[in-house]
């Protein structure tokens, strides 16, 4: 298996040439080093093989689904500065899947709900955000199983879709690096 990198196009290189020519530390990092961007340069090049992109796509997407409102983006941080995957690919790829969050959350309380053979608590918004503001005790006491129920169909979805995205991204990150 061949680990290739992106490389920068010709193009870019020719762009680049006079620069170089006239500035020869140009093309060492001077510039990189004089105005500070030693960090984010690192962090937008990081883990950019093709497999490790892939591999930020399939933790991306699955890690973007996590059932609970507020957290995708904390631990998709958490998760790529754990792994030194890239930071931009992973929350850009989160904020981009929020028309898919929306309804998977209601997929996975109702797929929880069947694992645990508990009936299926119809879910209106209106209701739970009242119950929320109103009452903490008596909301955990009424939706806190739905929380549960909801992690446990994401923990057990989470491999499959990381997994299915993985795979199916890959061939075509590899062929782009060729």
């Amino acid at each position: 298996i061949r680990n290739n990198t992106i490389k920068p196009s010709r193009y870019f290189r020719l762009a680049l040439a006079p620069f170089t020519r006239l500035f020869p530390k140009f093309k060492h990092g001077i510039l990189r080093d004089i105005f500070g961007l030693g960090p984010i340069t690192a962090q937008l090049t990081q883990g950019i093989t093709p497999d490790r992109i892939a591999f930020t796509l399939g933790l991306g997407v699955a890690l973007s689904l996590f059932p609970f409102l507020g957290f995708t983006t904390i631990l998709c941080f958490v998760v790529a500065a754990a792994l030194k995957l890239n930071q931009p690919i992973i929350q850009i790829l989160n904020q981009l899947l929020w028309p898919l969050w929306i309804p998977m959350v209601a997929v996975y309380i109702k797929a929880g709900a069947a694992i645990y053979g508990a009936p299926a608590m119809p879910f209106d918004p209106v209701e739970v955000s009242r119950l929320f503001l109103s009452s903490q005790v008596e909301f955990w006491a009424k939706f806190g199983m739905v929380g549960v129920h909801a992690f446990t169909a994401w923990i057990i979805s989470f491999p499959l879709i990381a997994g299915a995205t993985y795979y199916a991204t890959r061939p075509a990150l590899r062929r782009l690096a060729t």
